[in-house]
Formats: structure tokens, C-alpha cells, sequence
């Protein structure tokens, strides 16, 4: 006779070496002491978490990952990420203007892979776990989008000794909250892509520089300028309340 507690043990030991292989394969591209070819920084981690998770997860390995999508939501997403594209391109020319900054240099391949990479497991996996955990999808939503907004602050600081304005963390935090209320009402990462997408594609797929020196901007450098400027923290304001009412127009209809 097999010992159910035995079972469950070696369950648990599964489940963490398979948790723990897939927050290295996270970290890889971020921490990696070496630079693999462009095309392959992301997706190659992305595959074999892909491979982990169906292999010990098999039976709802889609829905885990945030990936059950279905057509109607998948046209949804692909018609969000068109909208975004222009919406966000209008809104970051502007603030770039603004800013006196220009573009310099295209890497829309690099900026949509690593987009993938971060909603596959922070939004499809731990997020989506953490919802099946706890009741309250607000509460989530909110603690999530506060830990988004800090991090990157933190961040800056850290690489480059940037204090980030606080109108920084403001638009981050709106724009977390958005795309964490989606996903958790939706349950697939489908439409937070296509918001996340369209945001890193018309703001990171290029770097900057300043008009009047020439001389590049950090990444930090751009943030404090771009993600903390008004117009991102009105555009973030406008972003929740359309995500908001669209939902609960959703809501009444189904009622």
C-alpha cells in the first residue's frame, strides 16, 4: 500500500525544484553575465518554462500559464494591440517632444519578446496563482500594481543613482492596475499583452537622446522624463477608468 504522505511530500519537492527552475529561467536574461544573441534572450527561457510547466502541470498547463485564450478574446487582443499601437505612439511622440528628446535606433523584436517574457510568468503564473489563492481581486490588483510601481524606482536607484519623480511611480501604478484588473477578469494574459505590448513597443523599442546635446539617456534618465511626466499620469487616470467602465458595462449585460 503506497503512503499518501509520502505522495504528497515528493508532490511538494516537484512542485518546488519546477517553481525554483522557473524563476532562474526569469532571471537569466536580466542577470546573466553574458549577452546571447538578441533573438534568443527571451524566447529560449520562455520555451523550456513553457516545456516545465506542461510537463508537471499538464492537465491545465494553458490555463496556468495564462494562455487560454480563446478566439473571440484573441481578435479582442489583437484589435486592442492595433488601437494601443497608435494611441501610444500619438501620446509618446509627445511626451518625447515635449522633453526634447528624439529616437535613436529600433528594437521592436527585442521590446515585444521581453514583454511575452514578463506576462507569461508574472502575470500568467504568479499572478495567476496568487488569484486562485486569495479571494479578493481588487486587493490583488492594487498590491501587485504598488510592487510594479516601486520596483522600477528602486531600480534606478540602484543601477544609476536616479531618484525617480514621484509622478514616476504614480503612472506606473495606474498602468499596473490596469493591466492586473484585466488579466484577473479575463484570466488569460491575451489583453494585458496586447496593453503592455503596445506601451514598450512605441516607448522601448528605441532609445533617446537629448535634442540640444546629443547625448544618450539611460533608461532611468528617459523614465523620469517620459513615464514621469503629467501627461503619463493623465493618460495612466484615463487608461483605469475606460478599463473600469468597460468592465462593469460587461458586468451589467451579463447580469
Amino acid at each position: 500500500m503506497s503512503d499518501p504522505g509520502a505522495k504528497n511530500r515528493s508532490d511538494r519537492l516537484i512542485d518546488g525544484v519546477a517553481i525554483a527552475l522557473i524563476a532562474v529561467l526569469f532571471a537569466l536574461p536580466y542577470v546573466a553575465p553574458f549577452t546571447p544573441v538578441l533573438w534568443s534572450r527571451y524566447p529560449l527561457p520562455d520555451l523550456l518554462i513553457v516545456g516545465i510547466v506542461i510537463a508537471r502541470w499538464r492537465g491545465n498547463a494553458l490555463e496556468r500559464l495564462g494562455l487560454a485564450v480563446g478566439l473571440r478574446d484573441g481578435l479582442a487582443s489583437i484589435a486592442l494591440l492595433g488601437v494601443g499601437l497608435v494611441a501610444t505612439g500619438f501620446l509618446v511622440d509627445a511626451i518625447a517632444n515635449d522633453a526634447g528628446l528624439e529616437l535613436s535606433g529600433h528594437r521592436p523584436f527585442f521590446s515585444a519578446t521581453q514583454v511575452f517574457h514578463q506576462e507569461l510568468v508574472l502575470r500568467g503564473l504568479l499572478l495567476g496563482a496568487l488569484s486562485r489563492r486569495m479571494g479578493s481581486r481588487l486587493g490583488l490588483a492594487i498590491g501587485v500594481a504598488m510592487a510594479f510601481a516601486a520596483l522600477h524606482p528602486l531600480n534606478a536607484w540602484w543601477q544609476a543613482g536616479i531618484v525617480l519623480p514621484l509622478e514616476t511611480s504614480i503612472s506606473l501604478f495606474l498602468f499596473g492596475f490596469a493591466t492586473n484588473w484585466v488579466f484577473l477578469r479575463s484570466g488569460h494574459i491575451g489583453l494585458s499583452f496586447a496593453m503592455h505590448a503596445a506601451w514598450n513597443l512605441q516607448r522601448f523599442a528605441a532609445n533617446y537622446r537629448d535634442v540640444s546635446t546629443g547625448r544618450p539617456l539611460s533608461e532611468a534618465q528617459s523614465f523620469a522624463l517620459i513615464e514621469g511626466s503629467g501627461l503619463a499620469v493623465l493618460a495612466g487616470l484615463l487608461l483605469v477608468a475606460v478599463v473600469i467602465g468597460i468592465d462593469h458595462s460587461i458586468r451589467r449585460r451579463s447580469v
